[in-house]
């Protein structure tokens, strides 16, 4: 959100001016691209278990 405010409020990206920033930004992509799939099988097999028929076992 503050890269978005920075590159359209004040043309810095900051992208280009720091490699930590770019480095942050790449990795933070990364992250949740390979976490949101994770997540939601997850959160699917916890309902599918919570839902079952066989509770008490």
């Amino acid at each position: 959100m503050l890269g978005l405010v920075l590159l359209n409020g004040y043309n810095v990206n900051l992208q280009n001016s720091s490699v930590i920033a770019c480095k942050l930004y790449f990795y933070a992509s990364f992250l949740f691209a390979a976490l949101s799939p994770t997540i939601l099988i997850l959160a699917s097999i916890d309902r599918l278990l919570i839902s079952s028929q066989n509770v008490d076992t």
